[in-house]
C-alpha cells in the first residue's frame, strides 16, 4: 500500500482522494460482511492478511502474463481489456493494482472460508463448483468496476467485449477460476510463513509498480 501510493503521490496527486474513497467503497462489502458474521463465525484475521499479501500481487502478474501470451504471442488484434485508470504495463494492469488486487483476495478468503453456506456449497462439483467460484469473481469485479466509473467518469478497466456494457467479459470466466483456485491454494499454504508471504509481495509490488 505504501509504495503504491507513494507511486500516486509523485505522479497523479490529484488523484489521492479519489482513491481513498474507492480503496473505502470497494472494501465496504467486506468490512459490512465481517460486521454480520462476526457473532456467528470467528475470523482468523491472521488468514486475511495472507490472502491479502499474495493477491497484492498474483492478480498483476496473472494480468501482465495474459496480456503478455494474448496480444503479444498469440497477436490478437484487439486486446481484452485495458486500463484507464493509473496504467502501467501497457495498460495491462493499473498501480492502484496491490490494493484492489489484495481486497479481492480479502473477498476470497472471505467466500471460501466464512460462508454461510460453506457446508452446502462443499457438496458442489464439477461445472457448478467452476461457475460459482468464478462468477463470484466477476460479480467482485462488476461491483469495483461500476464504482470506479461513478467515481472516476471513466472505466477503471474497459473490456472491448460488449457484454456487461464494457465492465466486464464472459471470456474472463476460466481465467477467474483458475485465479481462485491459486488464491487459495496459495495463500492457505503461506498462512504459516507471513514473513515469507510478506516479503515476496514486497519484492513482487516493488517490480511490478516501480521496476518497469
Amino acid at each position: 500500500i505504501i509504495f503504491t501510493f507513494s507511486y500516486i503521490c509523485r505522479n497523479q496527486k490529484n488523484m489521492i482522494l479519489k482513491l481513498i474513497l474507492f480503496t473505502f467503497i470497494i472494501s465496504l462489502p467486506v468490512i459490512i460482511y465481517w460486521n454480520y458474521i462476526k457473532n456467528k463465525i470467528k475470523v482468523d484475521k491472521k488468514l486475511l492478511l495472507s490472502y491479502f499479501l499474495f493477491g497484492s500481487w498474483f492478480g498483476m502478474c496473472g494480468e501482465v502474463f495474459l496480456d503478455t501470451v494474448i496480444n503479444k504471442i498469440l497477436k490478437v488484434p484487439v486486446p481484452l481489456w485495458e486500463y484507464r485508470i493509473l496504467p502501467i504495463h501497457d495498460k495491462a494492469t493499473s498501480s492502484y493494482g496491490p490494493i484492489m488486487w489484495g481486497i479481492a483476495a480479502v473477498c476470497v478468503c472471505f467466500f471460501q472460508h466464512y460462508n454461510l453456506k460453506e457446508t452446502s456449497l462443499r457438496k458442489l462439483q464439477g461445472w457448478k463448483l467452476f461457475f460459482i467460484e468464478a462468477g463470484f469473481l466477476m460479480i467482485a469485479e462488476l461491483y469495483f468496476d461500476i464504482s470506479g466509473y461513478f467515481l472516476f467518469n471513466e472505466y477503471f478497466f474497459y473490456y472491448f467485449a460488449p457484454e456487461f456494457y464494457h465492465f466486464s467479459a464472459l471470456v474472463n470466466i476460466p481465467f477467474w477460476w483458475c485465479g481462485y483456485k491459486i488464491i487459495v491454494k496459495a495463500s492457505d499454504v503461506l498462512y504459516s510463513e507471513w514473513k515469507l508471504n510478506f516479503t515476496i509481495a514486497l519484492l513482487m509490488v516493488i517490480i511490478l509498480v516501480w521496476g518497469f
